[in-house]
């Protein structure tokens, strides 16, 4: 997948390196310079992210990575404004055909503006970038309100706070997490829920990083499901770590909050992308709530959280979540797109980008996430940590 993603990454240098030396007709050897050296950081871009996934050191290939996956984010931008000049030539030579060609070692209209917007497009990348690394080192906590009918009156003003899209890896690490943890506990939740997609790497490599999460603090506990990263990452050996930092795994599995005589229903499943023994399986969590804690599954009068990666994970085996009585379902993956423009693309693979949407009649709130994969860039996609006061309706 590095070499595929490198390749990629390379092809699209070759177009930026003819944009930035032919198009703008510079002398002979400074075209083949440009090209050289657009073609070098491309590479270093496009191996950086991974590269760091099977390293021993992550601190140490970090000071590589970090730097080659925010380069990496330049070039995107540049290669948008660079998109736009060659448009804006392709219309200047149209519009000039015809005119007289400037005398021998001038330059043509169309030349000039091309130099121009092409160092404009360059400014205009290094501030995106810039504007993207400031953005994402600020997730904020962004508050929101859900009410239910079915919600028991003692649980009115329950506050959960949901955490995901980490991404501790090649360019985030504990530090950061560690930041954020801190944001959480000053929120003061009662019950806290992990998103899933924490972590690009072995336990072996980022242990240590994610080790802050041990300091999580709620009422309620903390609770967790898997994310598709996790899984290119090896789950099983995540969701045992993670039981040993306090937390409860929700490997297809639930758990019955209590408040006096009240009491609502956690459920959790892993991710759609998991991999035998702990594939998405909705109706397995529904049997353990019901054998585990004598709750009849089919009482949808009941208020009950799901938590799942995937915001399409509402959708799963012919509408199950509703007819199971889910009433929120809160969940990320999606970045809300991450970096403009790709929040437009994300509706090929998800049904929401990010806030609130009912799907398959079930209510689902997803995050944009705190961290980022690829390029730790933020642009039009502010991270975020949900915390969600439920209310009885």
């Amino acid at each position: 997948m590095t070499y595929v993603l490198t390749g990629f990454v390379l092809l699209l240098a070759l177009h930026i390196a003819r944009r930035l030396g032919w198009a703008t007709d510079l002398p002979r050897r400074a075209r083949w310079g440009v090209g050289a050296a657009t073609l070098a950081i491309a590479a270093w871009a496009g191996l950086s992210g991974g590269f760091a996934r099977g390293a021993d050191n992550a601190a140490a290939l970090r000071l590589w990575t970090f730097p080659g996956l925010v380069v990496l984010g330049f070039l995107w931008y540049l290669l948008l404004g660079l998109w736009v000049t060659g448009l804006l030539s392709l219309v200047l030579r149209v519009v000039d055909r015809g005119r007289p060609r400037p005398m021998a070692g001038g330059v043509s209209r169309r030349v000039r503006w091309v130099r121009g917007l092409t160092a404009v497009s360059l400014v205009a990348a290094v501030v995106v970038t810039g504007y993207g690394r400031w953005m994402s080192e600020r997730p904020r906590i962004t508050e929101h309100s859900y009410v239910s009918a079915q919600l028991p009156a003692e649980f009115d003003g329950l506050r959960v706070a949901f955490l995901s899209d980490v991404h501790v890896g090649p360019a985030i690490d504990g530090g950061f997490l560690a930041r954020v943890v801190a944001q959480v506990n000053d929120a003061r939740p009662d019950l806290i829920v992990l998103g899933g997609d924490f972590v690009d790497g072995s336990v072996t490599t980022l242990a240590g990083d994610v080790e802050p999460l041990r300091n999580l603090r709620a009422t309620y506990g903390v609770v967790a499901v898997s994310g598709n990263h996790e899984f290119y990452s090896g789950a099983a050996e995540w969701l045992a770590y993670w039981r040993t930092l306090g937390i409860t795994v929700l490997d297809n599995d639930a758990v019955v909050i209590t408040r006096g005589t009240a009491s609502i229903d956690v459920i959790g499943v892993n991710d759609r992308s998991g991999e035998p023994p702990h594939v998405e399986d909705l109706q397995a969590a529904l049997r353990k709530l019901e054998s585990s804690y004598q709750v009849r599954v089919g009482d949808t009068a009941r208020f009950r959280l799901l938590a799942a990666h995937q915001p399409r994970q509402a959708l799963t085996g012919d509408n199950l979540a509703a007819r199971s009585g889910i009433d929120l379902q809160l969940s990320g993956h999606t970045h809300g797109g991450q970096m403009w423009p790709f929040m437009y693309l994300v509706p090929l693979q998800q049904p929401v980008v990010s806030g609130w949407k009912t799907i398959g009649g079930v209510d689902v709130l997803t995050s944009r996430g705190v961290g980022g994969w690829g390029p730790p860039l933020r642009v039009g996609a502010d991270p975020e940590v949900l915390l969600v006061t439920l209310r009885r309706g």
